[in-house]
C-alpha cells in the first residue's frame, strides 16, 4: 500500500503490516516499539509484535517481561491504544491444537503426548511456523489498525520469510 501522506505517519495510518528487518545492533526493536506508539497517539490501536527471541522488546518498553499475548501498554492520558506481544512458540502451538481439535479431551490428549512435547518444542522451523501463526492471529482478529512486526537478525528473519515456501 503506498501512503498518501509523507512520511512515517502517512505509513502508520495507510499500512495494515510494517515489517522492521535488517542486521543486528541497528536499532529494529527501538524503531519498531516506536512506530507503534506513534500509531496509538494517533488514534490507532496499534500492535508491535516481535518474534526475535532475544526478548529486546519488553526492555525497550520499560517492562519487567511481555508475554505470548497482546497485553495493552499503558499510556495515560493519551488517545489510541498500543498493545505489545512477543512469540511463545509453545504457547501458539497449544492454542493451535485447542483451536483445530475436534473437542477438549482430543487437545487435551494430543498435548499430554511426549511427541507433541518433542515436535512443538524444538523440531527445526517450529519457531517460524508459529511466529507465522502469531502473526496471523493477531492480523485477522482485526483487533489492530496497524500491526509492527520487530524481527530477529537478518539472517534468522530470512527463515521466518522463507516458511511459505517450505
Amino acid at each position: 500500500m503506498v501512503a498518501t501522506q509523507p512520511g512515517i505517519d502517512g505509513l502508520l495510518t495507510t499500512a495494515k503490516l510494517i515489517v522492521c528487518c535488517g542486521p543486528g545492533g541497528v536499532g529494529k526493536t527501538t524503531t519498531a516499539a516506536a512506530m507503534a506508539l506513534r500509531a496509538a497517539d494517533e488514534g490507532l490501536r496499534s500492535l508491535v509484535l516481535t518474534i526475535d527471541p532475544a526478548r529486546r522488546l519488553a526492555t525497550c518498553l520499560g517492562l519487567d517481561s511481555l508475554g505470548g499475548k497482546p497485553a495493552p501498554i499503558e499510556r495515560e492520558g493519551r488517545e489510541g491504544e498500543m498493545w505489545a506481544t512477543m512469540l511463545d512458540t509453545r504457547g501458539t502451538f497449544d492454542d493451535l491444537v485447542d483451536r483445530l481439535s475436534p473437542d477438549v479431551a482430543t487437545a487435551k490428549l494430543i498435548k499430554s503426548s511426549r511427541l507433541y512435547g518433542i515436535f512443538a518444542g524444538s523440531m527445526h522451523g517450529t519457531t517460524e511456523y508459529m511466529a507465522l501463526e502469531s502473526l496471523y492471529d493477531a492480523y485477522v482478529s482485526g483487533r489492530f489498525d496497524v500491526i509492527v512486526l520487530d524481527t530477529p537478525p537478518l539472517t534468522n528473519a530470512l527463515d521466518f520469510f522463507n516458511v511459505p515456501d517450505k
